[in-house]
């Protein structure tokens, strides 16, 4: 098999990483995600704890759209305190992996729909490598915690 063969699709983000698909990889499409990430040399690696969609008072919304949107919000921050000089779309863009833990899975429809249209406001055309797992429960009754890890120029 030549290197061609192997690559069906490639982009780069605007923080320079490069994601990459090889052939038969549906879930590349169909979720905006990658099956490898490349990062390129002398980047700050960062991982950040896992985020929920608790408010400063501890309390989670009722609306899921809402839990998602401050899990994603708590990550952007997390990632701004390490480069404050870094935009969101820079900082979205750094992001190679993140793993997101789903109470109660993510096979319900719009749960899933809703988690890929939140998603895709943050990180655009941008496809990091991406695991998605169902758990029982999360600590204090959240729905949804997302872990990353980034690449800072």
């Amino acid at each position: 098999m030549s290197s061609n063969e192997a690559v069906s699709s490639t982009g780069t983000s605007l923080t320079g990483l490069q994601w990459i698909n090889f052939p038969g990889y549906d879930e590349a499409e169909k979720y905006k995600i990658s099956a490898a990430v490349v990062v390129p040399a002398g980047r700050r690696l960062v991982a950040t704890s896992g985020h929920v969609g608790r408010d400063s008072a501890g309390n989670h919304p009722d609306d899921l759209e809402a839990e998602f949107v401050i899990a994603f919000d708590k990550v952007q921050k997390s990632l701004h305190a390490v480069d404050p000089s870094l935009s969101p779309a820079e900082l979205w863009g750094s992001i190679y992996q993140l793993t997101t833990y789903h109470a109660g899975g993510i096979k319900d429809p719009y749960v899933f729909k809703t988690m890929l249209a939140v998603a895709a406001r943050y990180f655009g055309e941008h496809r990091p490598a991406w695991t998605a797992v169902e758990v029982k429960e999360l600590n204090g009754g959240v729905r949804f915690e997302i872990a990353v890890n980034a690449a800072i120029p």
